[in-house]
């Protein structure tokens, strides 16, 4: 699969969290796989979808400073589910807990000119591990 296809299927599903996952002891990437796996179980069941109908992709990338792994995720869970994953400035959501590896960062993703899906498709690379609200949110 090309990165065009790879960009057209992941842009049509109507994501709204972006996730970005880092750890605080680097792992492999199979063991980063199997954290991730584990956490999108966590936020299927939090959300109430099926693990089966849960929407997610991920993203494996080395960090531009000093190359430490991490992941960035996009997945899809209900409004009403949103409070778990994002609450404002000063408030720990149960996404941050759920992400016992390390440090975890959520946002909402916006409906028009999002910029993660191109980030995370590969359409854009500029600055890999530079501040993700910069490269993914415009600032937000």
């Amino acid at each position: 699969m090309n990165a065009g296809s790879l960009s057209l299927i992941v842009s049509s599903a109507p994501w709204n969290v972006f996730a970005t996952l880092t750890f605080r002891r680097v792992p492999s990437e199979a063991v980063a796989i199997r954290d991730m796996l584990g956490w999108w179980d966590w936020a299927a069941k939090i959300a109430r979808i099926d693990r089966e109908r849960f929407l997610a992709f991920c993203r494996i990338e080395k960090g531009e400073l000093n190359q430490r792994l991490h992941l960035h995720s996009l997945i899809v869970v209900p409004e009403s589910c949103l409070k778990n994953f994002y609450a404002g400035p000063r408030h720990i959501t149960k996404a941050v807990c759920a992400w016992k590896f390390g440090i975890s960062r959520f946002r909402r993703v916006s409906e028009f000119g999002d910029s993660a899906v191109p980030y995370l498709t590969l359409e854009n690379t500029s600055g890999a591990d530079f501040y993700e609200s910069q490269k993914t949110s415009r600032g937000q």
